[in-house]
């Protein structure tokens, strides 16, 4: 530890090793949201089918609701 430049040297390889474990890590992050988007998103329509003769303005708030939990998915699903 002496050498300021092997330390360097050392931390760099820490950090890039961390990263490339970080990168793995998100990975599999992005696929359990973009399938929890994807749930979510066929429960509220199933619920909307399921009330709407029983109870026409519960369904409108639930679309309502659906409409700004969702109102972001498009995007985040482009990237």
């Amino acid at each position: 530890w002496a050498d300021p430049a092997a330390r360097q040297l050392l931390d760099s390889y820490h950090k890039l090793k961390r990263a490339k474990e970080e990168i793995q890590r998100l990975d599999i992050e992005i696929r359990r949201v973009v399938t929890y988007m994807k749930d979510e998103r066929e429960f509220f329509l199933e619920k909307e089918a399921e009330i709407l003769l029983e109870d026409p303005t519960l369904t409108f708030f639930i679309g309502k609701y659906h409409q700004q939990c969702g109102q972001y998915d498009e995007i985040h699903m482009k990237r």
